[in-house]
């Protein structure tokens, strides 16, 4: 994209007088290609969330979001659908459990024995035969086309794999579509379960913090937009119309009533609540949320940049970055993550 920007410039200059055909200058490093490509990009509204829950007490929260849904029946002017999704609403919110199912125990203890380098192999086999379904994407993986022969036992299917990659798809897990159902908008939920994950991978990677927390902290941090997405009764246009307004409001509150609801650490479950203001946590927990913050505006700026559109993410990165990081290499980090991401 930088390529053609720069052959649509040169393709304009006069040609010189004399002395010999200009070269392109082929040291133009990233961090200029990638805003010579974004100036050239038309311009979207952002998408990330911009709701706060008015407070860190949960209960407070889920009275709050209550009123909240039943505003959205009130902005329906009859629309049926809007009222439905209300209505879902509502009744999920007031569950103790938001109908939820209960954590994935088993991909959750494998994600943290993962985290320790020191870990056995056999260990982590004990674990995985916990979880029937992990078990068998496992052995899918490493029975893949890559692989001349199948395993000979899940021992070998998990060295196949990898740690690494063991430590995403057991992650993965939590935010899968056998935890958060949706009847309708898989696309959306799909979209927002890849985000997830590159989050995670981009706060893991530029945290000062322990790492698992980063990870799961930008891995959770759109827990919210696949709940309320399990609330959409039905595609019509009045929801497409309004759900990006309703997903920025509620994403971030709902996310953290999940998180508190799954007794996920008091650090991950603030950060990803207050994610879109990250100023008014704690001291202590105020790097992690603007970690959060930044990934997950890094990742939504890199899924719109593949598609050719700039949503003004590299703007918004330099006020929210932690001290530590640049907001340009963050962008960079996002973009070739994004790409090896789609393409395995």
């Amino acid at each position: 994209m930088a390529l053609a920007w720069l052959n649509k410039w040169f393709s304009g200059a006069p040609e010189p007088a004399a002395g010999p055909t200009p070269v392109m200058d082929e040291a133009l490093d990233e961090a200029t290609q990638l805003r010579a490509t974004l100036s050239e990009m038309p311009i979207e509204p952002p998408e990330w969330c911009e709701g706060a829950p008015p407070s860190l007490d949960a209960s407070v929260t889920r009275e709050w979001l209550i009123d909240e849904a039943r505003q959205i029946r009130r902005w329906s002017r009859g629309d049926s659908t809007l009222s439905m999704l209300a209505a879902h609403l509502v009744r999920t919110l007031s569950a103790d459990d938001l109908t939820l199912p209960p954590l994935p125990e088993t991909a959750m203890r494998l994600f943290e024995l993962l985290q320790n380098e020191e870990i056995s192999i056999n260990a982590i086999v004990e674990t995985l035969s916990n979880d029937p379904a992990l078990v068998q994407r496992v052995w899918a993986r490493a029975s893949s086309a890559h692989f001349a022969t199948p395993p000979k036992d899940l021992k070998y299917a998990v060295a196949r794999v990898g740690m690494d990659e063991l430590s995403r798809m057991a992650a993965s897990e939590l935010i899968s579509a056998r935890m958060f159902k949706t009847a309708v908008m898989h696309r959306v939920a799909e979209r927002a379960r890849f985000r997830s994950l590159l989050t995670a991978e981009l706060a893991a990677a530029n945290s000062n913090l322990p790492r698992n927390e980063a990870f799961l902290s930008g891995l959770m941090h759109a827990t919210g937009a696949l709940m309320m997405l399990r609330t959409v009764p039905q595609e019509s246009p009045s929801v497409l119309a309004l759900l990006p307004s309703i997903l920025r409001r509620f994403e971030a509150p709902l996310a953290m009533l999940v998180l508190n609801v799954w007794d996920m650490p008091e650090q991950v479950t603030f950060a990803v609540g207050m994610q879109s203001n990250p100023e008014k946590l704690p001291p202590e927990i105020r790097e992690m949320g603007r970690l959060v913050r930044s990934s997950s505006i890094a990742a939504y700026g890199a899924e719109k940049y593949a598609e050719g559109v700039n949503i003004h993410a590299l703007e918004a990165l330099k006020h929210v970055v932690p001290a530590h990081v640049s907001p340009v290499e963050l962008f960079l980090d996002a973009n070739r993550r994004f790409e090896r991401m789609s393409t395995t």
